[in-house]
């Protein structure tokens, strides 16, 4: 855990560039991200991000537009934190590929084609089609992820006041609105990590908080990506058992408790922050300090004259031995018999 409290804004889905032409919708958007500005600008002190996360779907169609309105916001939400770029961690999402560019190399139809085609290093094509989210990073100042002898804005790790991040890409053949159970995470990306002492058993006393952004969550995946068959590993306990904390989005779903993968990491899964004024748009705030992390959210109420976010549920608390979901926690005391 750090050695003093970092705060993670935790933000999917802003999808810039979605109806940009349709005044009525820009207005609704400028509405609904200008009161969020608002209020990440009235939380209390030790509420006050210090890494902002954003996994996945900055863009709407992965062009250089939309990504210029993505840095106008975000330039923004950074100046309300007292931030910069340098805080600011993401992983792609299905939005943020050129669909286009994606049709030109097929779906893997079995685990040993997706394993020789996400081998490192990334190939050329799988590259291009990120290409625009790629100068987005490198323009705004986003620092790479290191995987191996290099680094990418796709997928790696980075630390950052002493938590490892580490970004995986689900989205590699993201193309159409039938991706879903068609994806690959790329076991042979995720597995240098781990030989890198990148991504380490949470078991370990020595392993860092270890924080994995993606986009899509698991079960959203091919289920050779989920459970194991034969004797390929599979990528969703790979990366569970070596995580403390998955954050992903895609989902559009109302905000939700987190649950526990595999045993190991607690899943949070996101809320768009935007995809229209009357969808259950929301973000979270985790607050990590060494005894425990503790996590609110906010979704938007659109419903009144006066639009704003709001608290969504009670604050809630996991204390840091259950960070370790494998080492015994000690039984409260029994109170003796009067």
């Amino acid at each position: 855990m750090p050695a003093k409290p970092s705060i993670l804004l935790h933000l999917t889905d802003l999808h810039f560039g979605w109806n940009a032409t349709d005044l009525a919708a820009t207005t609704q958007r400028t509405l609904s991200l200008d009161s969020l500005l608002q209020t990440i600008k009235e939380l209390p002190a030790e509420w006050k991000p210090t890494i902002i996360c954003l996994s996945g779907d900055i863009a709407w169609v992965g062009s250089a537009a939309d990504y210029q309105l993505a840095k106008a916001w975000l330039d923004k939400l950074l100046a309300c934190c007292e931030l910069d770029y340098s805080q600011v961690l993401v992983a792609a999402g299905n939005h943020d590929i050129v669909r286009q560019e994606a049709t030109y190399f097929p779906r893997p139809s079995t685990s040993a084609e997706a394993d020789k085609a996400l081998r490192l290093p990334i190939g050329r094509a799988y590259q291009y089609a990120f290409e625009p989210f790629t100068k987005f990073c490198t323009d705004s100042g986003i620092l790479p992820m290191h995987i191996q002898e290099t680094t990418s804005y796709l997928v790696g790790e980075r630390i950052l006041d002493d938590i490892r991040f580490v970004t995986l890409n689900s989205s590699w053949y993201c193309r159409d609105n039938h991706d879903d159970h068609q994806l690959w995470l790329g076991l042979p990306q995720i597995q240098p990590l781990v030989v890198q002492g990148q991504l380490e058993d949470i078991e370990a006393a020595t392993t860092p908080l270890t924080v994995v952004l993606m986009h899509h969550p698991f079960d959203l995946l091919r289920p050779e990506e989920q459970r194991t068959y034969d004797k390929r590993p599979n990528p969703r306990d790979y990366v569970a058992k070596r995580s403390h904390l998955i954050l992903t989005g895609h989902t559009h779903a109302r905000m939700a408790r987190p649950d526990t993968v595999a045993a190991g990491a607690y899943h949070f899964p996101g809320a768009a922050a935007y995809a229209g004024s009357d969808h259950p748009n929301g973000f979270r705030l985790i607050r990590l300090t060494p005894e425990q992390f503790t996590y609110c959210a906010y979704e938007y109420d659109a419903g009144t004259d006066s639009p704003t976010w709001r608290p969504a549920g009670a604050v809630q608390s996991v204390p840091r031995q259950q960070l370790r979901p494998t080492l015994p926690v000690a039984e409260p005391e029994k109170k003796k018999p009067l």
